[in-house]
């Protein structure tokens, strides 16, 4: 599993299930059941990655709740991609999040667009507005890659401004390019050789898995 990450801001931990560099399986998924050319092609690698989260949530939601405490609802961070409709977020994460019942069962907190774009290395802090109010409600937040957290971290920031309590940020991918410089090449290699193929010991402390 990937290593847990914190975040600059003091925000909630960054939980991913795995890391992944460009060009790899998990990668590959990753970007195919978005941008696959086949619609079939696009379902297969969805139900993938739902049967992967899935199994995490079966496997190690007690190790999460150990390290972040409960939640009683669950956000998808909103798609880079515009919506035909103002305030519209599509997300083909959304039929991920769908497949996996630990999640499907909540209730979903709907993000909407915010006056402003969350760019690749700058956080947003009006990029997404929730829904309604939500003072009280502790809120798990999913995505499905982690690359430089621009849009999490603008999607933590609106749940919060609307009064939610974000327990943490579960990803399946954190991606990571090994080629971008030396110590993003170290980096990689120390962290595969601490971490496990998925579905075996995860990255929180205390995981009795392994």
């Amino acid at each position: 599993m990937g290593a847990r990450l914190g975040t600059d801001d003091g925000g909630p931990p960054v939980v991913p299930l795995a890391l992944c560099r460009p060009g790899d399986e998990l990668h590959s998924a990753l970007r195919r059941y978005k941008d696959g050319p086949a619609v079939t092609a696009r379902r297969h690698f969805a139900c993938l990655l739902a049967e992967m989260l899935a199994a995490f949530l079966q496997e190690h939601r007690s190790c999460l709740h150990s390290a972040v405490g409960t939640w009683e609802a669950v956000a998808v961070v909103p798609s880079s991609r515009r919506g035909s409709e103002a305030g519209a977020c599509p997300r083909p994460f959304d039929a991920v999040v769908a497949g996996v019942d630990a999640l499907a069962t909540l209730p979903r907190v709907a993000l909407g667009r915010g006056s402003s774009v969350a760019g690749h290395l700058h956080p947003a802090a009006d990029a997404f507005v929730a829904g309604g109010p939500l003072v009280g409600t502790r809120v798990l937040l999913v995505d499905d890659t982690w690359v430089t957290g621009a849009r999490a971290r603008s999607a933590v920031t609106a749940l919060s401004a609307a009064g939610a309590a974000v327990a943490a940020v579960l990803v399946i991918g954190r991606c990571v390019d090994p080629s971008a410089s030396p110590d993003r090449a170290r980096w990689w290699e120390v962290q595969r050789a601490a971490t496990t193929a998925p579905g075996d010991r995860c990255c929180l402390a205390g995981c009795p898995v392994g």
